[in-house]
């Protein structure tokens, strides 16, 4: 399946970041938070979806998205069940 842009994928609720990512600055800090409840750093949301997603339905930091992002393949389970959380 190909991608077809409709951002379903970015309204996940959580987006996991590793810490090296985020300490090694491969991931902007800005589009980060720590998750308190779960110790762990995520992307940030704003409006129910990732931040990181612009108006154009496409990632203003694709050359640095976390693995989590790199390695969703369309069609998977996780992007139909994005298409139910947007």
């Amino acid at each position: 399946m190909k991608c077809d842009k409709c951002g379903d994928c970015c309204h996940i609720p959580i987006i996991q970041v590793s810490l090296k990512e985020v300490k090694t600055g491969k991931v902007p800090k800005w589009a980060v938070k720590l998750c308190s409840y779960k110790l762990k750093y995520v992307m940030r949301r704003k409006n129910g979806r990732c931040i990181a997603l612009n108006d154009e339905n496409l990632c203003s930091i694709y050359k640095n998205r976390p693995a989590t992002c790199r390695n969703f393949e369309p069609g998977c389970s996780g992007c139909t069940q994005g298409r139910t959380w947007s």
